[in-house]
């Protein structure tokens, strides 16, 4: 099941950017943010490291792509930072994902390797270090994506993140 959920996900792109037919870049990526918010907590349900490690590689290029077009698309006179990605990876992927589903004492293993592999996700392209980054994300950014960037680094820096990463530390099963 695990191969379904993946392909499902690798479709994603072609299956909006088809859906969106004439529409602008923005609206497909919309369409594929609100298919992401919709699948991503059923991704839990699927382990392995392949798994994992493709999942969060398809995670990273829309990332990308949505960090780029949402870039170019939005007018810097009405924003300083892009809403769309920080409201997707602030308030979803940080806030709902690693923190409250993933993150709290007691979970299984797996949920909190898949949360802490994606934070580590996140905070690689928060620093603009992604390897996996297409050749379209690859090009200078904007000023508008670097301002995003140190917004999530900031998120990133939280004291909610900080105590997270503190109750990994402990072992809940023999108390070191």
């Amino acid at each position: 099941i695990s191969h379904v959920r993946l392909a499902s996900f690798e479709a994603l792109e072609a299956v909006t950017t088809a859906w969106s037919l004439g529409q602008s870049r923005i609206n497909a990526l919309e369409k594929e943010l609100s298919l992401w918010r919709y699948a991503m907590p059923y991704a839990f349900k699927s382990t392995g490291k392949e798994y994992v490690s493709s999942l969060l590689k398809q995670l990273m290029t829309f990332l990308n792509r949505l960090s780029s077009v949402e870039a170019e698309e939005t007018n810097t006179t009405d924003f300083s930072e892009l809403p769309k990605l920080l409201g997707f990876v602030n308030g979803f992927l940080i806030q709902s994902i690693v923190l409250k589903q993933a993150a709290y004492p007691g979970t299984v293993a797996e949920k909190e390797q898949f949360a802490l592999s994606l934070l580590k996700r996140i905070v690689t392209f928060a620093l603009g270090e992604d390897q996996l980054a297409t050749k379209a994300s690859q090009k200078k950014r904007l000023d508008i994506e670097l301002l995003s960037r140190e917004s999530l680094l900031k998120q990133l820096l939280s004291i909610d993140m900080m105590s997270m990463l503190l109750t990994k530390c402990h072992s809940m099963w023999d108390g070191t």
